[in-house]
């Protein structure tokens, strides 16, 4: 949305446009940064301030004085002398917040900053260990594949006998998805496999970003982990961040620091910023290590919700789709039951899942994320577990990708079930922790 008329007539009159230092004073209040597009309300003029946050201002008596281009410093080399007392740890970039900066012309956050770019801002890491860096990807963690999936095990198969563990960038909108992926495709790996995401860009002052890389590079040279997790902020200080289980992880809100929650389970470890490692949860699958980066694409997603409508079943079962995941209700519920004239159409949801049970996988988790699903409870339930549904205890997320990397080892529906039902890599919650519901 463009400016209003009156705001464009102020800035064309100081000789400002977007991008553009300013000195702005409004009563008893001033204040400097740049010029940013409008945000959606054209009478308020949008500035962004140095801390990295914009504020709306009423142009009604407000004077407004367009300052020099600061000059930009040339930019830091990351130098890196390599100590053979520490240990080293590769970073692998896929993109996402984390390695992103405003770009002041468009207002927009764009996924631009390159490694050695990430490390001349946080030099602390140098401290911890000897670091290497590589880009594998530039991109929001929206626009990943599968197939990125597949590439990124691949690296990380090919690069962890060289260094004491492995740092990966990543977007926070996807990055459970991808830790569970990772998680089925490096079975056992036998080093710290640690995804690092950020709501805030590296440029902002409130950035998350340099705490959650520094408490993982801790982690992994104060740890004794092996295996894959995430570590992001605990709370919405910059005190401590939270070692989560690459299988049993959420992001729970759209943009707070802690978004990030353990889903059943308390989070592996709190790791504070000068290297404090408190262990809060044993999780070790023992086995040898394999590398097994598959994954089948005619696999989704399916939340159950009032007025379901059994057609979008049925496209899933015409498109030739191997597996679906129902986010049900409660404790993995879907309508099925006929009572009345306005549930007759239950009849036909239930005949779709038989079909598409018969020939493929339907799993069975809940919306609710915390708590275990039992379809025993209710009649409702019952009659989904004989229309051939597999109840499974984890995330719909993890559950979508184990049944993805399932599929992708076997096209036997049966056999593929009964995969589902085994807790290959402790990816079934067996026993809930009860601390665990909003820790």
């Amino acid at each position: 949305m463009d400016y209003s008329p009156a705001v464009k007539r102020l800035l064309s009159k100081e000789k400002v446009g977007i991008g553009d230092r300013v000195h702005i004073e409004k009563g008893k209040n001033s204040f400097e940064g740049i010029v940013m597009p409008n945000t959606g309300q054209p009478d308020l003029l949008v500035v962004k301030l140095s801390n990295g946050y914009n504020i709306g201002l009423e142009t009604e008596d407000i004077k407004i004085k367009k300052l020099p281009e600061l000059k930009k410093p040339l930019p830091k080399k990351f130098r890196h002398e390599y100590d053979k007392s520490k240990k080293t740890i590769l970073i692998l970039h896929t993109g996402g917040t984390v390695a992103s900066k405003i770009d002041y012309e468009t207002g927009a956050v764009s996924a631009s900053v390159e490694p050695e770019d990430l490390l001349a801002s946080m030099p602390e890491l140098a401290k911890i260990a000897n670091i290497r860096t590589e880009m594998v990807f530039q991109m929001y963690s929206g626009d990943m594949e599968p197939e990125h999936w597949i590439e990124l095990a691949k690296k990380v198969a090919q690069e962890h006998e060289r260094f004491d563990g492995i740092i990966i960038t990543h977007g926070t909108d996807t990055i459970h998805y991808t830790t569970a992926a990772l998680s089925f495709m490096l079975q056992n790996i036998p080093k710290p496999v640690i995804f690092v995401g950020s709501q805030r860009s590296s440029d902002r002052g409130s950035s998350d970003a340099a705490m959650n890389m520094i408490c993982a590079a801790h982690f992994i040279v104060g740890g004794n982990f092996k295996g894959i997790a995430l570590c992001m902020h605990a709370n919405m200080n910059d005190d401590d961040c939270y070692i989560h289980s690459g299988l049993h992880v959420r992001k729970m809100h759209t943009s707070r620091r802690d978004s990030f929650r353990s889903i059943d389970v308390l989070p592996i470890a709190r790791v504070s910023k000068t290297g404090n490692i408190e262990a809060l949860y044993d999780f070790r699958t023992k086995g040898e290590y394999k590398s097994l980066p598959v994954f089948n694409k005619k696999v989704a997603i399916v939340k159950i919700h009032p007025g379901f409508n059994y057609k979008l079943l049925e496209f899933f079962e015409k498109a030739g789709y191997k597996g679906i995941v129902l986010e049900g209700t409660g404790l993995g519920h879907a309508p099925v039951d006929v009572l009345d004239k306005y549930t007759r159409h239950h009849a036909l949801v239930l005949s779709a899942i038989k079909r598409l049970a018969k020939n493929s996988v339907v799993a069975m988790t809940s919306q609710c994320l915390y708590g275990k699903v039992n379809m025993n409870v209710y009649s409702y339930g019952r009659k989904l577990l004989e229309a051939g549904v597999v109840p499974v205890q984890m995330t719909p997320e993890t559950a979508y990708v184990k049944l993805g990397w399932v599929l992708g080892h076997t096209k036997n529906a049966e056999a593929a079930k009964n995969l589902m039902q085994m807790n290959l890599i402790g990816e079934q919650v067996e026993r809930i922790d009860p601390r665990a519901f909003l820790f």
